[in-house]
Formats: C-alpha cells, sequence, structure tokens
C-alpha cells in the first residue's frame, strides 16, 4: 500500500502600497455550517467573487458568495469525491471561472460549476498513473495545489510519478505530456508497521509562485539526500508556457534538522530569491526540559548571480520559542520587512501567570528593509502585543506557535496597501490595528474589533470580494461552524 507525504514551504508575496489615509471600512458577518478541516476561496461561478468549498474527507461542500448577504448558513451544493485518497485544488481552465480539479492514482478529473443548482461536470482530463495511493487505510482528500499559472487562460499542471520526477502537462487543445522534471521528490522502500511487508513512501516538497515578478509561476522543488542534507532547485517558467530545466537557483541546505527553519521569499525585490535560516537554541531555560526559546535568524542574500553566500549577509536573534520568521512588506514600499518577536518570561512566576491568565505579552520587533543597505541592525518599531491563547498553545519543533495562529501581519484591513496588525489580544475579540506609518507604527488602540467570545481552532486572510480588503475566515473549535467578516468597501 503507497503512502504519500506532502508539504507546502511558506512563500511571502510582496504587495506595492500607496499612502493616502484610508477610514476604518465597516464589516458584516456571517456563519456558515459544516464539518471540515480545510476551506478553499474560489471562484466557481466566474461572478468576480470568491466562493468557500469545505473539505471533510472526500465530502465538499460549495457556497456561494451573494454579493448583499455574503454566504448562506447552508451549502448550496455537497458533493462526495470518488472513495480513495485524492488531492484537490481550484484552477482557472481557459475561462473566466475556475474549476476543482481532483488528482488520484489514475490522473486529473476536472469539476466544472456550469450553474449553482446543478452538480458540477465532471471530465478526465489526464490519465497517468501517479504518486497517489489508489488506497489507505484511511481515505480522504487533501488540498494540494498543483497547476502553476502561466499568464494565459491555461495553466500548467504537474503530476508526480512513481520515479521520482514531475510531469509538466501543457493545454494546446487538449492537454499534452510537455516536460519532464528529474529528481522532483523523495521515492524509498521501508518496512510497513501494520501488516507484514514492505511499502514505497513518497515525499514531495515543493512551492508554486511568480518568482521573477513576470506574470508567470514559478517551481521550487525540494529533495532530502538522505544524509542529513536536503537540495533545492528553482525552475523558471519562460514566455512559452514551460518551465526552463537548467535551474536557476541550485542550494544545497546542511542544516537539515529540526531545528532549523528555511523560508524562500525576494526580500530585495529583483526577481531573485533571497534565503531566511532560523536556527533554534538546543540552551534549556530555567523550567527544566522547556528549550530557552532563544532563535538565531541568519539572512542570505542572493547576489547578482542569484547564487546564495556561503556565510549570512546579517544576523539578528529573538527568544519566542518559534523557529518561524515572517517575512512581509509591512509597510507598503515594495520591500520585504523582517518581523522579530520576543516572549519576556524569564522565571518561574513569569511563566505560571502566563499559564494561569492564558496569555503572555509578546513583545514585536520590525526591521524595514533599506535598498541596498538590507534590513535596518537596529529595531526600526517595538510594539508590545497582549496575545490571548486560550487552551492553544501546545509547542512542537518547527511549530508557528503564534504566527498565523493568534497574530498575524498578512492582512491590510483599510485597503491602503500595508499590512496591519490581526491579534487574539482578549477571550471575546479579534483585533486590528492599522499601520500608520513606519515611524509612528500601529495604532494605539483596535481600529476593528471581530467578535469571537468562542475558542478558535484557526483563521484565515483573504480579500474575498475583491475589494482590496482583507475579510477574515475563522474557524470554531468544537464546533461544526465558521464565522465570517466580509468588508463592505473602502
Amino acid at each position: 500500500m503507497g503512502r504519500l507525504n506532502l508539504c507546502l514551504p511558506f512563500a511571502g508575496i510582496a504587495f506595492l502600497g500607496v499612502s493616502t489615509v484610508f477610514a476604518a471600512p465597516t464589516f458584516k458577518s456571517c456563519e456558515i455550517d459544516g464539518q471540515g478541516s480545510e476551506i478553499m476561496c474560489c471562484d466557481l461561478n466566474g461572478n468576480g467573487l470568491d466562493d468557500l468549498v469545505l473539505l471533510d474527507g472526500t465530502d465538499l461542500s460549495i457556497y456561494f458568495q451573494d454579493s448583499t448577504q455574503g454566504f448562506e448558513r447552508k451549502p448550496q451544493q455537497q458533493f462526495r469525491l470518488d472513495g480513495r485518497p485524492s488531492l484537490v485544488w481550484p484552477a482557472r481552465m481557459g475561462k473566466k471561472a475556475e474549476s476543482l480539479l481532483m488528482m488520484t492514482s489514475d490522473g486529473v478529473t476536472e469539476f466544472d460549476f456550469t450553474n449553482e443548482t446543478s452538480p458540477p461536470a465532471r471530465q478526465e482530463i489526464i490519465r497517468q498513473k501517479t504518486i497517489i495511493p489508489e488506497a489507505m487505510d484511511e481515505t480522504n482528500a487533501m488540498y494540494f495545489p498543483l497547476s502553476a499559472k502561466t499568464g494565459g487562460d491555461w495553466p500548467l499542471l504537474l503530476a508526480p510519478v512513481a520515479d521520482g520526477g514531475l510531469q509538466v502537462w501543457q493545454h494546446q487543445d487538449t492537454w499534452r505530456l510537455a516536460q519532464f522534471i528529474t529528481n522532483a521528490m523523495n521515492a524509498i522502500v521501508a518496512p510497513f508497521i501494520q501488516n507484514p511487508g514492505y511499502s514505497e513512501w513518497f515525499t514531495l516538497s515543493l512551492s508554486i509562485g511568480d518568482v521573477n515578478h513576470d506574470g508567470r509561476d514559478d517551481l521550487m522543488v525540494d529533495v532530502d539526500n538522505g544524509d542529513g542534507t536536503e537540495t533545492y532547485r528553482l525552475y523558471l517558467q519562460n514566455t512559452n508556457g514551460l518551465f526552463n530545466l537548467e535551474p536557476a537557483l541550485v542550494y544545497t541546505n546542511k542544516d537539515n534538522n529540526w531545528r532549523t527553519t528555511i523560508a524562500w521569499t525576494d526580500i530585495q525585490g529583483n526577481g531573485r530569491l533571497d534565503l531566511i535560516k532560523s536556527t533554534v537554541s538546543d540552551e534549556q531555560s530555567f523550567v527544566p526540559g522547556l528549550p530557552s526559546g532563544k532563535v538565531m535568524v541568519a539572512v542570505y542574500m542572493a547576489n547578482q548571480d542569484g547564487r546564495i553566500p556561503d556565510a549570512p549577509t546579517q544576523v539578528f536573534r529573538k527568544s519566542d520559542w518559534s523557529g518561524y520568521v515572517p517575512v512581509v512588506d509591512v509597510d507598503g514600499d515594495g520591500f520585504m520587512d523582517l518581523v522579530l518577536g520576543d516572549i519576556p518570561i524569564d522565571s518561574r512566576e513569569g511563566f505560571r501567570k502566563m499559564i494561569t491568565e492564558k496569555k503572555f505579552n509578546l513583545s514585536l520587533r520590525l526591521h524595514f528593509f533599506r535598498p541596498g543597505a538590507g534590513f535596518s541592525n537596529d529595531t526600526d518599531y517595538e510594539r508590545t502585543a497582549p496575545v490571548y491563547y486560550g487552551s492553544d498553545l501546545g509547542w512542537s519543533p518547527g511549530d508557528r506557535l503564534y504566527f498565523d495562529k493568534l497574530l498575524s501581519l498578512n492582512g491590510d484591513f483599510n485597503g491602503d496597501g500595508k499590512k496591519d496588525l490581526l491579534v487574539r489580544d482578549d477571550k471575546d475579540n479579534i483585533s486590528v490595528y492599522f499601520l500608520n506609518s513606519r515611524e509612528s507604527g500601529f495604532s494605539t488602540r483596535p481600529d476593528l474589533e471581530f467578535p469571537c467570545p468562542e475558542q478558535m481552532d484557526w483563521w484565515q486572510i483573504k480579500d474575498l470580494n475583491g475589494d482590496g480588503i482583507s475579510d477574515l475566515i475563522v474557524k470554531l473549535r468544537d464546533q461544526d461552524l465558521f464565522r465570517i467578516f466580509i468588508s463592505q468597501g473602502k
């Protein structure tokens, strides 16, 4: 029986901002019922509004967005995928509306939602054996995008196959196999514990995004070399809609261990990937068995040839127990900025207080990027933010701990092109603090408050109605319920 392990590394995207001052918009809230652990946001009917697809095992629930009412509580459509393991993702397939694509062991099938009331039209578009198992002990579907935008009407489709490579399929009147990328994933044979014998395991780690800002998605793959190292390869997409099979970047990470986290993003805005490597210290804290929380953050700026230097360009330190480091264009100037965090717990009493109150104070340190000089060595702006975690602060190696779970800088909630501070700062609300400027930083009082007295599992930030303002989806804990806050425009 085959096994499949997939992961998708974090990638940052920069947006150019404007300097106009914007007032706080109003938001309407709605709730949808449904079981599921993942929500996909996509425009299935082509009306310019994102619809929601709730994935629960192999069951899909579809919620179409109305321009005035938002989302109805119950799904307009529900259907079940084939009763076998599959990957599901949305893609625009030659038309304005998006389709849902399903990859199984036999190939790729397209689901086209021609209208909101009828079941989707189903069409097999690629017949090809893939690494997706034919069966598993627990059959389910998971979201994992395997398509790359080309700047045209049709994407490229990626099919991982059993010899460790990626097939690249291109649409020209019909789908055809156009390329093959070798050594794109790990394939090993290992003992299978539950039943006697051996099983073939596959590990596919890749990221898809527009690296060089030409409107076409590029591809990075990560392969474990089995000797404590891993190799990253970046394939840029050409103007003909295919990948250049000569990698633009090859990098071997010699620190492939649980304490080290790798992040790739274009910090300098020059179309070349830079590297951030954060390493959690194994030094122990004042609490026996608890790590000290110290993290070293090393920044490697690519040179003119796109190569990563052996020595870091800059080194920073933080103390928040998390290897995850947000790199995001906070001030909207087109360049990525560095966000570091410190949780000032240095005594048993401080630790006891944090556990008792279910809250900790996070010191955020922002280092803005300056062209030609890199990140500022000294902190440009510092802000202490209370973070209410309730019962959601389990620590594990490589965990994000609080970023994008209890605090985020990935949303623009007033449409001014700058990133705002979204934080769960008390037990009843999720608050938004607008970024005013580099010098003055975030507002001292909440500009927006989203009511949420319930415990939550996670949130998702997305502009659902295309008005340039971020919206918020919150999954409530122990409930088959999602609360959605949608902006009403600037």
